[in-house]
C-alpha cells in the first residue's frame, strides 16, 4: 500500500537496550529508536529472549500525551557456543522501562481511526477470500458434476482443486483438460460442458474477489491521501532507567580442596538516562545519552576447569570429573565494575520495495560511543559506527535483518594491551556482520 502513515509509524520501531532488544541495533543490541507497540525477541546469536510492551500506539494522532514501555530480557552473556559448548552459561536478567512525553501535530483521531478500520477490514478479507473462493469453487465443482457418470470426473477435479498452489492456478489449468482415454463421446461431450462451465464459474468467483480486494484498497489509498496532505511530525522526550543482574565464577587463586577456588559472583548493573526521538514522515532520528554502570567481564578471558575426584576401595578406583566454567583474576587483571556514558545516535530510512508498499526496507545508520570512563585503562572512551538493513512485511509477524559494524574505531581496546600483544587490523578486517530477527503480537497490520 502507498502508506506514508504506515511509513512513519513504523520508523518507531526499536527500543534503546535500557528498554528493548530492538529489531535495529548495534552489535551490542544498543539504539536509540523507541519501537512501537508489543513484541517478543529472539535473537539466536546472542542467545536472549525479550519481551516488551508500551502504549506508543495509543498516542499516534494526539497532539500531546505520556507514553511508557516496560521490557524484560533474559539472555546467556556467552552466547549460543556457551550452550552447545562445554556447558559455559552466564545467566543474566534485566528490567528497563521508559516515562516521556509525546509531541506531535496530531492528525484527526477520526481519520485515523476510520484507517484503522479499513485496514482491519483488509486483513480479515486478507483471512477470509482464500477460504471463501475455495469453498465456492468446490460447490461449483459438485454442481456440474451431479450423476454417476461424472463421478470419476468429480473425483479428480476437487482433487485437483485441493492440490492447486492457488485457486487461479487451478481455473487456468482447466484450459489443459482432456478426457480420459477409452471415455465415451457422450461422456467427455458431458466432461467438456462440465469443466466449461466450472471454469466460467471459476473466473466470476476470482473476479469478484479481486473486486473486494481492490474497493478495499482504494479506500485505504483514499485515506491516506487525505492522512498525507499534512506534513507529520512527532517528537518523544523521555527518560529511560533499569536494572539487570549477571552471575559468573571468578578464580582469584587456586586453592585446596579446590571447590573453594571458586567465588560465586553477582554484578548488578544499572542505567538512568534520557532520550529524543524526532519523525518526519519516513525518516526518524533517535539519539540517548546515559549513566551506566559496567563490569569488564568481556576483557576476561574464560576457562574451563576440570575437577577430578578419585575413591580408591581396594584394588579398584573410581575418578569423577566435574567442569566448572569461571574467569580467572589477578591483580595484574582485576575483575572491576566502572561507571562511565554512552551515546547512541541512530538515523532510520523507510523504504518501499513495491508499488504498493506491501514489503518494506529499513535502513539504519548508527554511531555508538562509550564517554567519560572512570577507569580509561581497563574500559576505555570509545566509538563504534555501522549500518543495519532490516526487511519486513506489512502484513507479516516476523521481521528480520543484517547489520554491518566497525566496532572500537580507533582500538582503544586493543591499544590497551602490551604493544607486542597488540593486533591492529584495518577496517575492513574488523567489521562484524550481525543478523537479527524479531516477532510481534499480532501483526503489522494490527499494530499500524
Amino acid at each position: 500500500m502507498k502508506n506514508s502513515v504506515l511509513i512513519i509509524i513504523f520508523s518507531t520501531l526499536v527500543i534503546i537496550k535500557s528498554l528493548a532488544q530492538g529489531l535495529t541495533k548495534n552489535a551490542k543490541g544498543e539504539g536509540s529508536v523507541l519501537f512501537k507497540g508489543n513484541h517478543l525477541t529472539l535473537d539466536v546469536a546472542e542467545s536472549k529472549i525479550s519481551f516488551g510492551l508500551n502504549n506508543l500506539q495509543n498516542k499516534f494522532g494526539d497532539n500531546c500525551g505520556f507514553v511508557w514501555g516496560i521490557n524484560a530480557n533474559g539472555k546467556n552473556e556467552s552466547g549460543i557456543t556457551g550452550l552447545i559448548g562445554e556447558g559455559t552459561v552466564v545467566p543474566n536478567a534485566s528490567l528497563n522501562g521508559f516515562i516521556g512525553v509525546s509531541i506531535s501535530n496530531g492528525i484527526p483521531k477520526a481519520l485515523n481511526n476510520r484507517l484503522d478500520k479499513e485496514l482491519a477490514s483488509y486483513r480479515e478479507l486478507l483471512e477470509k477470500l482464500d477460504i471463501g473462493s475455495m469453498e465456492d469453487i468446490k460447490k461449483t465443482i459438485l454442481m456440474n458434476t451431479l450423476g454417476d457418470d461424472l463421478k470419476k470426473l468429480r473425483e479428480n477435479q476437487l482433487k485437483a482443486l485441493e492440490n492447486a498452489l492457488t485457486q487461479g492456478f487451478y481455473i487456468d489449468n482447466l484450459k489443459n483438460f482432456k478426457s480420459d482415454e477409452g471415455t465415451s463421446d457422450e461422456i467427455q461431450k458431458k466432461e467438456k460442458s462440465a469443466i466449461e462451465k466450472i471454469t466460467i464459474s471459476g473466473k466470476r468467483i476470482l473476479a469478484n474477489v479481486e473486486k473486494q480486494q481492490d474497493k478495499l484498497s482504494t479506500d485505504i489509498q483514499n485515506t491516506e491521501n487525505e492522512i498525507n496532505t499534512s506534513n507529520f511530525f512527532q517528537h518523544i522526550i523521555y527518560l529511560s532507567g533499569g536494572a539487570g543482574s549477571t552471575s559468573f565464577k571468578l578464580v582469584p587463586q587456586i586453592k585446596t580442596p579446590f571447590s573453594d577456588s571458586f567465588i560465586d559472583t553477582t554484578f548488578k548493573s544499572r542505567n538512568i538516562g534520557l532520550g529524543a526521538n524526532f519523525l518526519f514522515k519516513n525518516i526518524i532520528i533517535g539519539v540517548s545519552y546515559k549513566y551506566v554502570l559496567r563490569n569488564n567481564l568481556s576483557t576476561l578471558k574464560e576457562k574451563v576447569y576440570i575437577i577430578r575426584t578419585k575413591s580408591t576401595n581396594d584394588n579398584q578406583s573410581l575418578i569423577e570429573e566435574s567442569k566448572v566454567s569461571a574467569y580467572p583474576v589477578s591483580e595484574k587483571k582485576p575483575y572491576l565494575e566502572i561507571p562511565l556514558n554512552e551515546l547512541n545516535f541512530d538515523i532510520v530510512f523507510n523504504r518501499k520495495l513495491d508499488d504498493k508498499s506491501k514489503n518494506l526496507l529499513l535502513i539504519n545508520p548508527y554511531i555508538n560511543a562509550q564517554v567519560f570512563s572512570r577507569n580509561k585503562l581497563v574500559i576505555p572512551n570509545n566509538l563504534s559506527i555501522g549500518c543495519g538493513l532490516y526487511y519486513y512485511k506489512e502484513s507479516g509477524k516476523f521481521l528480520g535483518g543484517i547489520y554491518f559494524e566497525l566496532p572500537d574505531v580507533s582500538q582503544a581496546y586493543e591499544k590497551l594491551k602490551p604493544v607486542d600483544d597488540q593486533k591492529l587490523l584495518a577496517p575492513y578486517k574488523r567489521v562484524v556482520i550481525g543478523l537479527t530477527g524479531q516477532m510481534t503480537i499480532g501483526s503489522f497490520l494490527n499494530l499500524f
